[in-house]
């Protein structure tokens, strides 16, 4: 495989979880209607980051792989239990902030490791960084 699959593979997964995170919390805000609206602006990022890798994807003869379902249903039950204990805004900005802490890790090491993808994969690999790294940014202030 290429590193261009592997590096949009790695990009699609990890706006994936984006996705899959906030849609988790969404529901869970009550109090602070301002978090819910920087956390619907950072959903439509990561669809629209989303979308483009799996069109990437599907431009180079591949298909998308999500996330991992065990992953996905510990993620879902971390977060249902984290939001049941306690949902105030700051502990939903401390835990997307923890998720964005993640991604930037991890596609960090993702274009270290596939270093040889193509120049548009890059540029999308660097447009998630920019995301989490804003996203994580953004949410200082509910804390």
């Amino acid at each position: 495989m290429s590193d261009t699959y592997k590096l949009l593979e790695c990009i699609y997964k990890g706006s994936q979880m984006g996705i899959n995170a906030i849609d988790n919390v969404i529901h869970s805000i009550k109090e602070d209607q301002s978090i819910l609206g920087e956390l619907k602006t950072q959903l439509e990022e990561y669809k629209i980051i989303n979308d483009k890798a799996k069109t990437m994807l599907h431009e180079y003869g591949a298909e998308e792989k999500g996330i991992n379902p065990m992953a996905k249903i510990s993620s879902d039950i971390s977060t249902k239990v984290n939001t049941i204990i306690d949902s105030s805004t700051s502990h939903i900005a401390e835990m997307m902030m923890q998720g964005n802490a993640m991604g930037i890790i991890k596609i960090i090491k993702a274009m270290t490791e596939y270093s040889d993808a193509d120049e548009k994969a890059k540029d999308l690999g660097n447009k998630l960084l920019d995301t989490e790294q804003s996203n994580f940014e953004k949410m200082k202030k509910f804390l």
